[in-house]
């Protein structure tokens, strides 16, 4: 199993629009500025408040209450390198509240993600992780769990799969458009490709074949399914469950065109000749039934 498999396009996915809604999910900290910040914010005046902000800062560098709202309103306008600078200044202004710090974090986290920046992204998104819901982090999760499996280190990366699928089920709904549900359905299917990859791991191979299953009903791309099919088949296969394991490689062999389906397609040969007195005849109408088409 390579680790690069389940999540190379999972921050692609983080496209800015559907970033700015999550800083929206947020109440505006106890202290957010004087009250014109705070409204400009709140209104979606991004250019009045970042001018007001810079007013503030120009005679009260460590104004905290200016530097959020520089954050905030940078991150709004997609200037992701100059809300990390705000953010990281207000994370680390002295006697900043912990709420302040959590929003400071959590500006970073997001703005890092825009930017590719990997190590602030994990410093300030388990920052922001710890004091926020995972609705709040729906965003942020994937990208944890993402460099958690990566680093091997499977007991984080499932916490974090488990936290992003809640928090991605529970923003699910707010819109309808393709390319919202597409990046959701595709980091849940992902959390569940991660789970079950830990259960394989363990050797528990039935809560295995159950999280790859709620894989396949999250959806995704055909990557995605083709591995989630493949070890599928590989734990039914270990589980002494033949046949069954010659469906899910069989389905995972008409799963796009990728290492996963020509894994499976192999596995299914080997299985298939391994009951038919080594022949592949029959073997075409085998996977037409096994993926639902007609002959």
């Amino acid at each position: 199993m390579k680790n690069s498999d389940i999540f190379t396009r999972i921050l692609s996915l983080l496209c800015p629009a559907l970033l700015c809604c999550a800083l929206q999910l947020h109440a505006t900290p106890a202290r957010a500025g004087s009250q014109s910040l705070k409204q400009m914010l709140e209104a979606g005046r991004y250019d009045e408040a970042l001018a007001g902000a810079l007013k503030v800062l120009a005679t009260r560098p460590d104004d905290q209450n200016a530097l959020y709202a520089a954050g905030t309103a940078l991150f709004q306008k997609q200037q992701y390198a100059e809300a990390i600078v705000h953010g990281e200044r207000l994370y680390r202004a002295k006697q900043v509240s912990s709420d302040m710090k959590a929003q400071a974090a959590y500006i970073v986290a997001f703005s890092a993600l825009n930017t590719g920046d990997q190590a602030r992204m994990e410093r300030y998104g388990k920052a922001a992780c710890a004091r926020f819901s995972p609705k709040d982090c729906y965003a942020i999760y994937p990208a944890l769990m993402k460099i958690s499996y990566l680093k091997r280190d499977m007991r984080d990366a499932v916490e974090c799969a488990s936290k992003a699928i809640e928090g991605l089920t529970a923003v699910r709904d707010r819109q309808s458009d393709s390319q919202w549900l597409n990046y959701i359905d595709s980091n849940v299917a992902a959390a569940h490709v991660i789970i079950g990859h830990s259960h394989y791991q363990q050797r528990d191979f039935g809560k295995a074949v159950s999280s790859f299953r709620d894989a396949l009903d999250a959806g995704g791309g055909n990557l995605l399914r083709a591995e989630a099919y493949r070890y599928t088949g590989l734990s039914l296969r270990t589980m002494g469950k033949i046949n069954d394991a010659m469906v899910a490689f069989a389905q995972g062999s008409k799963a796009g065109r990728n290492q996963h389906s020509t894994a499976s397609r192999k596995q299914l040969e080997e299985l298939y000749k391994s009951t038919h007195g080594g022949s592949l005849v029959g073997l075409s109408k085998f996977i037409r039934v096994a993926t639902s088409v007609d002959p």
